[in-house]
This record gives C-alpha cells, sequence and structure tokens, in this order.
C-alpha cells in the first residue's frame, strides 16, 4: 500500500490502520522523520515515486494508494499502481483539477475512488469508530496528540496547523485555558 502523504494526520492514521491488517506500507513524505512508522518513505520531491514503489514491490506496483495530498501528487500516484490497483483520493491540495494518461489509466486496469468523509453520517462514524475501538484498546492504534486552545487564541491556532508539520491535533474550546 502507498500512503502519499504519510507524515500527515490521515497518512498516520491510514498507516496504523494497514500495518494493523499486516500491510506493507509505503509512505511518500518529504518529511523523513516518518512518524507513521511506515515500512518504507519515499521523497517524491527527489525521487521518482513510480520508479521507487516498483523497485519495492519487484516491479508490480502498490495495490492501493491512498491519496491525501491531490494536486501535483495524483498522477505519480496512478502511475504507482499496480495492474487493476485501486486508488482512493480523499483530499487535494490548492490544485484541485488533476490530468493523466487515460489510456494508461485504462490499460493498467486501474481504478479510482473518491472519499469525502464530510458527507459521513454520525451512524456511519459511529460504525467506523466501534470497529477500530479494539485497536485502540490493544494499543496498535494510538489517537494523536492533541492541544486544545481557548476561543480567543482561535486565529493563532489556525495559523499555526496551517504551517503544518506537527502530529498534534488542535481544538478550540470554549473557557479553554491550557496553552499549548
Amino acid at each position: 500500500m502507498l500512503i502519499v502523504g504519510v507524515s500527515g494526520a490521515v497518512g498516520r492514521a491510514a498507516t496504523q490502520i494497514a500495518r494493523s491488517r499486516k500491510a506493507f506500507v509505503i509512505g511518500a513524505s518529504t518529511n523523513f522523520d516518518n512518524p507513521s512508522r511506515a515500512d518504507a518513505i519515499i521523497n517524491p520531491a527527489t525521487h521518482d515515486l513510480p520508479r521507487e514503489v516498483r523497485a519495492l514491490t519487484s516491479g508490480k506496483g502498490a495495490d492501493l494508494v491512498l491519496d491525501a495530498v491531490g494536486g501535483p501528487m495524483f498522477e505519480p500516484s496512478l502511475k504507482s499502481l499496480r495492474y487493476g490497483g485501486r486508488q482512493i483520493a480523499i483530499s487535494s491540495t490548492k490544485d484541485r483539477r488533476v490530468s493523466f494518461d487515460l489510456v494508461e489509466f485504462y490499460h493498467n486496469g486501474s481504478r479510482l475512488l473518491g472519499v469525502d468523509t464530510m458527507k459521513f453520517k454520525g451512524t456511519e462514524i459511529a460504525d467506523l469508530m466501534k470497529h477500530l475501538r479494539a485497536g485502540f484498546q490493544e494499543g496498535y492504534l494510538q489517537a494523536p496528540a492533541i492541544s486544545t486552545w481557548p476561543l480567543e487564541r482561535g486565529v493563532e491556532a489556525y495559523e499555526l496547523v496551517e504551517k503544518g508539520g506537527t502530529p498534534t491535533r488542535h481544538v478550540l474550546i470554549p473557557g479553554a485555558t491550557e496553552q499549548p
């Protein structure tokens, strides 16, 4: 499995779930501290992603790509798939439009899926969390660190999130006094 954006919150969570299912996880990230504990990390800024993925998969390519970046990473992610592989697009950078070689796509028997977690209903989220509960109880799934912010410092919290680079989740809470 290739997880594009493996160092982000979605990538770290996806890596934990994939590894709990015994998947070999290849991460794509420009951040090499590997907080996700992927089996391998490829820096797509300095390495050819599809070539490196094929080198790590005996020339086959990834069975599944979870693309949590989109934009300029979309096509290299798609080219990293094995024949008949699936790519899940879950997010995108400000570059919402992408292009790719359609003939190459269908000759590879690839499948593309879009997931919009903002459309999940409360019952769907509850079912998902119920399914993941054992992983948290047994310790192979771990929630990220959380910093709470008073509403008055909301702009500052959003600015910190926009900078990225931290695994900490920032939560605005009315009346909170704890400082990050």
